[in-house]
């Protein structure tokens, strides 16, 4: 069997003969990038589905088996940078968790955190620091906080910016010192 199946779809077997098709050649290209059994055959099935959801647009774009191939790859080097991103995040995520279990560490980097966060807050504007609170924190709508300070929502947007550059800034510098 070969690329040029995709060309060739009449019927559902053969549809389904693509799809057996594609997801062994996704399947053994992410193992040749080392990436785990299960993970790899979740990650081609993903690719086969989007692929075979958009197969007639995808044969328009593409008109040699050469076209379809880099488009297939390419689709699935994306998923596999997608979900290789949100491992990295929830290992992060995780790794942030474990710090602060209750111990006597995690509670004394706690405070020094929060000790780091307030004197960061304190230097910033006190319009754009409240902005920011009711929005990020505190999960208020837009309009809620027009109505608590008759900012427009713009202005919300801006300040809630300009306020996390400047804490950003601020708790970098501060980390650096120390």
């Amino acid at each position: 069997m070969s690329w040029e199946i995709f060309f060739e779809l009449e019927t559902a077997a053969k549809k389904s003969q693509c799809f057996t098709f594609l997801h062994k050649k996704i399947v053994h290209n992410f193992y040749n990038k080392k990436i785990a059994r299960e993970d790899a055959e979740d990650l081609a099935q993903d690719v086969c589905v989007r692929v075979m959801q958009n197969l007639e647009n995808i044969l328009n774009k593409c008109q040699s088996v050469h076209h379809l191939k880099n488009y297939i790859y390419k689709l699935a080097k994306n998923i596999l940078f997608d979900h290789l991103q949100k491992q990295k995040r929830s290992i992060k995520a995780a790794e942030i968790e474990e710090v602060y279990v209750e111990t006597p560490e995690g509670v004394i980097l706690e405070k020094e955190l929060n000790y780091i966060l307030y004197g960061c807050m304190e230097k910033i504007n006190e319009n754009w620091c409240e902005v920011l609170i009711w929005k990020d924190v505190e999960g208020k709508s837009a309009n809620e906080i027009l109505l608590l300070s008759g900012v427009s929502e713009r202005t919300q947007r801006l300040w809630r910016a300009k306020a996390k550059d400047q804490l950003k800034t601020c708790i970098e510098n501060k980390l650096q010192n120390e």
